[in-house]
């Protein structure tokens, strides 16, 4: 992404929990649309008939400029487990995870909490650096974060602020 002014090409890996969940992802989506970010799912990209497995392959591998893991309670479940999309998805990060560990392409993100507990990320993804965006309180917080870092529009210190005042 050095090309000035290019649209972030993003792609939103979750796991299909019901339908509630899934509008949550679809309302993220389309945020991060009107916050001029070229959002991809499933949900408005897959087209009957396509290869599935493809599908997902071609937005991780080649199309997305970032992958966002949208990480609730049972996404973390299937990666870990490598079961449904989530699981097929993971086995494809995976492997650009480990063997490129300086790379930020692949961007955690804790989307809801389904229990009492913490939530516990996937165990590719553990020692990354996450953004929290689980209840409003946290959305509000970090989600200026989330398009600084699509946009590669990093905060200034203190200190270069001071002195461009």
């Amino acid at each position: 992404m050095e090309e000035k002014n290019k649209i972030p090409k993003v792609f939103l890996s979750y796991a299909r929990t019901n339908s509630e969940y899934a509008d949550s992802i679809m309302e993220f989506a389309y945020a991060l649309r009107e916050d001029g970010i070229d959002a991809s799912v499933d949900e408005w990209d897959l087209k009957l008939g396509d290869d599935i497995y493809y599908f997902m392959e071609s937005k991780i591998k080649s199309e997305a400029d970032f992958v966002l893991l949208m990480i609730n309670d049972e996404f973390t479940e299937r990666a870990n487990k490598r079961k449904a999309g989530v699981g097929a998805e993971t086995q494809i990060i995976a492997k650009e995870l480990y063997e490129n560990v300086e790379q930020g392409r692949i961007i955690p993100i804790l989307w809801r909490h389904d229990g009492e507990e913490d939530i516990k990320l996937p165990t590719i993804v553990e020692s990354r650096y996450y953004i929290d965006l689980s209840s409003d309180e946290k959305f509000g917080e970090n989600y200026e974060l989330l398009l600084r870092t699509l946009f590669n529009k990093p905060k200034k210190s203190e200190k270069q602020n001071w002195k461009n005042a």
